[in-house]
This record gives C-alpha cells, structure tokens and sequence, in this order.
C-alpha cells in the first residue's frame, strides 16, 4: 500500500508542469501581503484596544489614604465609595482619565491655545485667538484665589488623574499613538481652563453683536433691528410678571471666530436646553418632578461623564464634566437641579481708536493711553521657528482683532471685556450645590456660580421647587448693551453687576410648575438689561401647553415630552404662508402639495414629508429674504446661529412691506408673497432633485439625520472608526426634542439633547438619565456608543444610588488601596 501511494506521488510529479518563476514571486507576494495584513491587524488591535480598561482590577496608589470601592455597573458607571472626600476626588480623576483622556488633552490644549503643538499651522489662528481670550490666563489668576474646598478637591482630582499617568504613558489611547505625543501632568488651572471654555462656548454675544453692527452699518439701525427683534412681548416668561473700515475688520474676525467655534464644541451653535419641573400638587405621585435635557453639539465622546461619588460628605450622581470634579447636573438624597443657558449679554465689544503714529497707543476719549502687551511664543508642529503673538490690552480688556497682521495693522481694533475674565470659585458652587440638602443651602450655593450664567431649576424632599438664574451680568453706564461701543466713550462702561439677590429666582409659585427653555427670564418691568438674543419661544410655548394641558403629571408624560416633536414655530409661521400662497398661480401639483401641508399636524416626525417640505421652505425663504441684500459673506456671519434668523423671520412675516423681501437683485420691486411663491416653487424643485419625485419620497429622516463625530472621524477612512451613524432623526431646532442644523449646512443635526434626566422625589436616590454616546471616550470600547440605541429610541437607563441596589447590578468591582512609598 505504501508502494503505491508512492507511485502515485511520482505520477502526479511528473504529470504537474514546473511552476514559472512569476508565478512563483506574485505567490509569494500575496503570502507576504497576507502576512503583512495580519500582523498590521495584529499591531493595530493592540494599539487601539491597549488603553482599555480593566474594570475588575485591584490598584494601588500612594496617592490614597484609605481604600476605595469602586463599583461599575453595566452601563460602566463608576459608583465611588470612599471614606474620605480626598480619596474620592483622587480615585474620580483616575477613573475620568482612564476613560476620557483624549477628550480632557483636546479642551486643556485649547484652553492653553497649544493645538499647533500637535495639530501643525491649521490650528494658529484659532491658538491666536483662544490665548487672546485667555483661558488659561485667567484660569491662573483664579488659582491663586481659590476656597480651600476647591483647592482640596481641584488638586486631588488632579493627583488622581497624573497617578493615572505615571502608570500608563505606554497604553495612551488611540489619538496620541497617532499624533505621536505624551501628555503632560495635569494642573487644577486645567481644570478651571476647562470650565472657562465651556464658559465662553455658552456666551451668545460674539455671535450676535458682530453681525448685528455689520448690518446696521450698511443698512441703518431700524432696518438693522428687524432682523434682531425684541421678544414676543405674549412669550411666556421664566418668572410671571406680578463702517466701511470697521466692516472689513468684523467680516475677517467673523471667520475666525467660526473655525474656532467649531472647534470648541464640534458643531457651530450656541448650546441651548430646555428643563422644567413641578410641584407635589401637579404631580401623580404627589411629590415634585424635574427634568432636564441640555443641549450642546452631539459628538463622540459625549461632552458629559457620569459618577456617583460617595464618601463622609458626599452622596450624589449625575453628569461631571470630564476634566472637573463634582457634578454639575444631577441628583443626592435631598434635591435634584438641572441648567439651562441664561442666555444673558455677559460680553460686550469696543471699537478701538489706535494712534497711526504709534500702534502701542489707543484713544481713551481724553488722551493717548499705552497700551498693555503681553508676548506669546506658539511652537507649532512641523516648524522649526516658534510663532510669537503680542497680545494688547485697552483699558477694556484684551483686543481680539490681533488674530492675523492685516488685522493687526488696521486703525482700528476690538477689544472685548467678558464676566469670564473676573475671579469667581465655580468649584465651590458645585461642591456645596452637590451637598445642598434644601431651598437655603441651595441658594447659597449657587451664589459662587458667576460664568456663564445658568437658570437652575431646583426640587426637594420637602415639597419645594424653584428657580434662580445664577451668573454675573454687568450693568453698563448706558443701561443697555444691544449694540457694539466706541472705546473712546463711556456709555460702554461696566459700573457693576446685578446684585445675587436681585437676579431673576421664584420659589413655589402658585402654578406649581416652573419651565425654561432659553426664553426670556422677566418682564419688562425688571430694572435691569439682561439681554434679548434669547431662542425662539416655540420650545417654551410647547413645554408650557403640555404641562398645563393635565391636572397632573408623571415620570412617562415628562419622558413624552422631552422626546415631543412638535413644532410650535411652525405653528405660528406656516398659516401666515399658506394664506399668502393661496393668492400664488399655483398648478394643480402644487396645489396638491400645498394641501399636505394645510392639513400637517406640526409633528417632525421622522416618517413624514411635511416637516421635510417646511423646513425647506423656510430655508429657500430665509435664503431668498436676505442673501441678495446681505451677500454671500455676512448672510453667513449672520445664520451661523440659527436662533436669531428663526425668530427674525417670524418677525418679518409680521411686516409684509418691509425692505428686506424685496430682492435687490431685479429692477421690479418684490413684495413678501412675491418671494413666499418663488421660495416655494423653489422647495419642490429641490426635493424633487435630491430626494424624488413626489412626497412618497420626501420623509424627514431622509434629510435630517444625525452622525456622531469624532474630531478624528472627519477625514475617511478614520471616520469608519471614530464616527457613529447617520442616523433619521426627528424634529428641529424649534421642537423640545432638539435636533438643530446649520442654515450653512442643512440639513445635518449637530446640536441636541447632550443628555436626559428625571428624577422623582417619590424615590430621590435614583434617576432616570440617557447619554448619546457612552462612558468611555475609546472607540473600541463597548461603553463608546451603547446608549445611542437608547437615547434614539426615548428610551432610558435607570441611574441608582443605594449601595445594595448598586452591588446588585454590578458589572464589576475593584478596589483601590494605598501604596506605601
């Protein structure tokens, strides 16, 4: 038998003709490139999954002084039981950095304007302009002047973050091993860096007020004001009543501060929220209820990270910023609150007078006066020689025109003076705000809350609800603040701030319910200027028609109306189109469409056409409004925030024959229904173009639809790894289920819920939360995406506080000891 298997061997040899050399090589090869692939996939699996952590591994750190308990549970939130509030800080900001700590290098980089560092030349302008600003500035100064429960625990949640560092510089997540560098240690003025930028990203004014002067220059201040009008004076409020040189300068800055924009928060928007919450007495389980969902640019990783941090002082839960200590949205065993964006003018902007002699000089109004220089040296990536950026000071504050030598060189400048740049302990108003057992402890806590100003609505065990808005506004010399000041006057000057105890705060109101939604706060009657670029009041309306549309309310009717679509702007706008098209020579098509949208119930629901065919209409609309008269450049310094072009165009609806519907463009002189019909037409067109032919094509979540980026996943093929989606979304800016899109790039939402909570004082030790993304900033980790099904879907996880309760879920534990040095 062996004989013969032999022969057949030989056989088969000689029958099999000799292999080319070709043949041989391009075998070869792919034997290489096949072996090459898998060990790159090898390599490139240890790379990125090298960070992940060991949710069940016991560490020591010389930092601590007794052990601490850390329980996950399967959302991979960290409870943190400690028995001191020292040891608890240190182990939060090791558990933050082993999750987050891309994202907390990202928001310290830009905080200290040192993006070119690592990013190359793209960044310079926008590292020019953030150390203009002065974050980091400013976050030193404030550290040296800290309580010393805010030093305690800045510095312990800083110690705990570089023991984290000490122990990982060779598992560094993704994003270093790619850019090729190491962090270095943490400091608390990165911490207060941190909660500076997000300061700054929550002031609306160098949105507005740039625009808003470009236009009353070159068409007059009342025409000017019809694009930002006054509130509607029948809006509901917080709390119940009972030139050519200068143009050029603003237009160069405008560009400027949009890149960096959206590099602060990943999308293009001011960050706006809705939270309301209601007594006992309009309550099912007879005990208050709050909610709150802010609303901030949707990117991965999400901007919040959820703790429970308990030790001898502490015992609360909720959304952290990752990078700070203590949490800022949540719950303990007493009271619950929730922020909103106060949406008060807070910045103001000077034009300067710089002597043409001497560009160290500016004009005060009485006499040349030096100005102050502080020189900055910017090494960027790929450069040899470091860039240097002289930074000068009026008597005003830094002038945030030297972003570029054109500008630098003008005759001109702007400088600007922010309540961010003043000392305030932010810290301690989240340290006291997270041990406030009621209405008193609360108020005294939030009084250290100065930028940016919050409204905080506020529950309690004992029945209570209330509201204060929290934050300093300057009361100027003038009493206004609308509009852009000569430096060389004093009708700018700041000559204080509101006092605490006269900013806007209720307690128990009669109707047992308290809402905000960035509306307006107060009526007119207040003494004070707090601001009026406030959103539309469409959410407000909606929340307020569906908290007093029942006797009583629950958990599942607060869950229905933070997922509610419903869009009140549409509501008030859309009959006042339909009345002027019905005048329109329409075709029977058309008329046919028209008809679809008469009989729309106002839900932007994802499997309709009609909040598809709306939002394009106002599109074309405000496009064909205000573009040819504005240009190209300022209609896009103008819509880069959707508040004020939404709520203008509902005022121009108001004012049929005012000059802007008229289209500069053409010799004839265009009245509103005249572009109301061209925009329509205009709409189906577009529709017909891009999604098909006929409203049996056209459903919203064809067109709106939501990716969750990642600053890495901009350029493909990283996009595949980093980012999540597209995904149908419904609703719009003017829904209370947020999902907002640029005017410049419709219609992608980028801005909505950032996270949801509930919590009902019938059991105040848990919560109901949602996050759009997950705990972990690590694509490869399971907690980088698995709440999004959740929060899509309206859903909720269920967010506990009692120790047995939390042992019982528990995914894991670990605990961390002290190290003997």
């Amino acid at each position: 038998m062996l004989q013969e298997s032999l022969s057949l061997v030989e056989n088969a040899k000689e029958k099999t003709p000799p292999m080319s050399r070709p043949v041989k090589i391009t075998i070869s090869i792919i034997g290489f490139v096949i072996l090459l692939g898998a060990l790159i996939g090898v390599l490139g699996y240890r790379l990125i999954t090298k960070s992940l952590p060991d949710y069940s591994r016991d560490t020591q750190l010389s930092i601590l002084d007794q052990p601490v308990q850390v329980v996950w549970d399967t959302y991979r939130v960290p409870h943190v039981f400690a028995q001191n509030s020292a040891d608890m800080f240190r182990v939060a900001g090791y558990l933050v950095a082993q999750e987050r700590l891309w994202q907390m290098e990202l928001y310290r980089r830009i905080a200290r304007g040192t993006l070119s560092e690592i990013l190359g030349p793209e960044t310079l302008d926008e590292d020019k302009l953030f150390r203009i600003i002065g974050f980091q500035r400013t976050a030193e100064a404030i550290a040296e002047r800290l309580s010393d429960a805010s030093r305690l625990a800045l510095q312990a949640y800083a110690d705990g973050i570089n023991a984290f560092l000490e122990t990982h510089l060779d598992k560094l997540p993704v994003e270093f091993s790619i850019l090729g560098f190491k962090p270095e240690k943490w400091k608390i003025s990165d911490s207060i860096g941190f909660s500076r930028v997000m300061a700054y990203q929550l002031s609306y004014t160098w949105h507005a007020e740039i625009p808003l002067y470009q236009i009353a220059a070159r068409f007059g201040r009342d025409d000017a004001l019809l694009l930002f009008p006054e509130y509607a004076a029948d809006a509901p409020l917080i709390i119940a009543a009972d030139a050519g040189a200068a143009n050029d300068l603003f237009a160069a800055m405008a560009a400027v501060f949009q890149k960096a924009g959206k590099r602060l928060n990943g999308s293009n928007s001011v960050a706006a929220s809705n939270s309301w919450v209601v007594a006992g007495q309009k309550s099912v389980s007879g005990k208050p209820i709050l909610a709150n969902d802010p609303h901030l640019g949707l990117f991965l990783p999400n901007i919040w990270y959820e703790m429970h941090l308990v030790s001898d002082e502490y015992d609360v839960m909720g959304a952290t910023l990752p990078g700070a200590p203590g949490v800022l949205i949540g719950n303990n065993r007493h009271i619950a609150w929730g922020l909103t964006n106060g949406m008060v003018d807070d910045m103001d902007f000077y034009l300067e007078r710089l002597d043409p002699g001497d560009s160290t000089r500016y004009w005060d109004g009485a006499q040349w006066q030096k100005l102050e220089i502080l020189r900055q040296r910017i090494k960027v990536k790929g450069q040899d020689d470091p860039v240097f950026l002289d930074i000068r000071f009026t008597r005003h504050g830094p002038i945030i025109s030297d972003t570029s030598p054109v500008l630098m060189n003008a005759g001109l400048a702007v400088s600007m003076q922010w309540t961010g740049h003043t000392f305030s302990d932010e810290s301690l108003a989240i340290l006291k705000l997270n041990k406030a057992r009621n209405w008193g402890e609360f108020v005294d806590a939030v009084q250290y809350f100065k930028a940016p100003c919050q409204n905080i609505v506020f529950a309690d065990v004992n029945g209570d609800i209330g509201y204060y808005a929290a934050g300093s506004v300057p009361i100027r010399r003038d009493g206004g603040g609308f509009f852009l000041y000569n430096g060389w006057d004093d009708a700018g000057d700041w000559v204080g701030m509101i006092p605490f105890a006269e900013m806007p705060h209720v307690k128990n109101p009669a109707a047992g319910y308290i809402a905000t939604a960035n509306n307006r706060m107060v009526s007119e009657s207040y003494p004070y200027y707090l601001g009026n670029f406030w959103e539309p009041d469409s959410r407000i309306r909606r929340i307020v028609a569906l908290l007093t549309a029942k006797e009583k309310l629950s958990v599942v009717d607060f869950e229905t109306m933070q997922q509610d679509v419903h869009s009140a702007h549409a509501e008030k706008t859309l009959p006042i189109l339909l009345a002027s098209l019905e005048n329109a020579s329409l075709t029977n098509h058309e008329k046919s469409i028209l008809k679809l949208l008469a009989d729309w119930d106002f839900e932007e629901k994802t499997d309709r056409p009609e909040p598809t065919l709306y939002n394009a209409l106002f599109m074309h609309l405000l496009e064909n409004t205000l573009k040819d008269e504005l240009g190209d450049t300022l209609f896009q310094d103008y819509t880069y925030w959707t508040n004020m072009p939404t709520r203008a165009m509902e005022n121009l609806l108001m004012h049929p024959k005012a000059r802007w519907w008229d289209d500069a463009g053409t010799p004839q002189v265009e009245r509103m229904h005249d572009i109301i019909a061209k925009s329509f037409r205009e709409t189906l067109q577009y529709l017909t173009e891009n999604l098909g032919d006929g409203p049996g094509f056209w459903d919203w979540g064809r067109l709106h639809r939501l990716t969750l980026k990642h600053p890495f996943g901009e350029k493909k093929p990283m996009d595949l790894i980093f980012n999540r989606g597209p995904y149908p979304i419904g609703g719009s800016a003017n829904s209370i289920s947020k999902a907002e899109y640029l005017f410049s790039k419709p219609y992608d939402a980028i801005v909505g819920a950032s996270m949801r909570q509930i919590v009902d004082f019938t059991d105040p030790g848990r919560a109901w939360r949602i996050f759009p993304g997950g705990q972990s900033g690590q694509p490869f980790s399971p907690a980088y995406d698995d709440q999004i099904p959740l929060w899509l879907n309206g859903e909720y996880k269920v967010s506990a506080m009692p120790r047995d309760v939390v042992a019982s879920q528990a995914l894991a534990q670990q605990t961390f000891r002290p190290k003997a040095n």
